[in-house]
């Protein structure tokens, strides 16, 4: 198996795991793979610049990193607003 191979492998298996945990409603750990596949996707397009399937990769990571930026407020937003409460509940 070629090193582009094996990324491309780790790349997949990261984006599954992500996609599994986001089900779960595991955020955190939804984020970290993702940005794991985003960093194996980045890694093959640096070895391969002109590798024929980088368009795809590239889309692939906008993807993921959107989601990222998703789960990321969407915690934030549960951190924050549990924190409102619990000033609330304080007062």
């Amino acid at each position: 198996m070629s090193a582009a191979e094996e990324l491309e492998e780790i790349a997949i298996k990261y984006a599954r795991e992500a996609v599994e945990l986001d089900k779960q409603g595991n955020r955190e750990m939804a984020i970290v793979a993702y940005q794991r596949a985003i960093d194996n996707l980045l890694k093959l397009i640096h070895i391969h610049p002109n590798y024929n399937l980088n368009k795809i990769y590239i889309q692939r990571i906008n993807v993921y990193k959107m989601r990222v930026k998703a789960l990321q407020g969407v915690w934030y937003e549960n951190a924050s607003y549990g924190d409102n409460l619990t000033r609330i509940e304080n007062n």
